[in-house]
C-alpha cells in the first residue's frame, strides 16, 4: 500500500465557464452534440444558471462475496461530524474486494468534472492517494449514483491496522462540495 505515486503534469486547460442556456443554444446543427447535452441534462433542461451544487447524500461501502455493506449518510453537517467522531466507522477483512457507491444530487446547473479525492493515512503517514473521476452531471430531481472500480484491501501483518481517510468531492472549477474524514480498520477477519 505504501507505493510511490507519480503524477504526470497535465497540460489540459479548463475552458471558460459558460451558462447552460448558452450551451444549449450553441451548435444547434450538430446532432451528436445535442444528444450529448441531453444525456448530461436529462429531463431537466431548465437549469437556472445559479452556482452549481453537488450535494452528497450518502456513501455505501460494498464488500464483494459478503452480504455486509456499510452506509454513511452525509447530507447534514451533524452526519459528517458523527462519521468523523466514530473511532472506527467500518472494518474490512484483509485482502477483500470492495467498492464504494456515492449517491448525490446536482442542483442549479451542470457540475463539470466531479471528482472524489481521498488520502489514506496510517499513524499519520499518508499511505495512498486516490482520485476517482465521477464525471459531469446536470441537475435533476432523482439522485445520481456512481460506483467506483473494485479495490482490494491490503493484506498481511503490515496491512492490518487502523486508518484515517481524508476525503472531498471537488469539480473542475475547484468548487469543494463536501470535505470529510473517517476511520476504518483492516483486520484478519470480519
Amino acid at each position: 500500500m505504501a507505493e510511490v505515486e507519480q503524477q504526470e503534469e497535465v497540460q489540459y486547460k479548463i475552458p471558460e465557464k459558460v451558462s447552460t442556456q448558452k450551451m444549449l443554444e450553441a451548435d444547434q446543427d450538430d446532432e451528436s452534440l445535442q444528444r450529448w447535452k441531453a444525456s448530461i441534462l436529462g429531463k431537466s433542461q431548465g437549469a437556472n444558471g445559479a452556482q452549481p451544487m453537488a450535494k452528497v447524500q450518502k456513501i455505501d461501502v460494498h464488500i464483494k462475496d459478503n452480504d455486509t455493506h456499510f452506509v454513511f449518510p452525509l447530507s447534514t453537517e451533524a452526519e459528517v461530524n458523527d462519521l468523523k467522531e466514530k473511532p472506527v466507522a467500518f472494518r474490512l477483512k484483509e485482502g477483500c474486494e470492495y467498492t464504494m457507491e456515492f449517491t448525490f444530487n446536482v442542483e442549479n446547473d451542470i457540475v463539470m468534472g466531479l471528482k472524489y479525492e481521498s488520502g489514506v493515512y496510517k499513524r499519520g503517514v499518508r499511505v495512498t492517494k486516490l482520485t476517482e473521476m465521477l464525471g459531469s452531471y446536470g441537475p435533476q430531481a432523482e439522485p445520481h449514483v456512481f460506483t467506483t472500480r473494485a479495490a482490494i484491501a491490503p493484506s498481511g501483518m503490515l496491512g492490518r491496522g487502523k486508518y484515517q481517510a481524508k476525503s472531498k468531492f471537488v469539480d473542475d472549477d475547484g468548487n469543494v462540495y463536501l470535505e470529510f474524514s473517517y476511520h476504518f480498520e483492516i483486520k484478519k477477519d470480519f
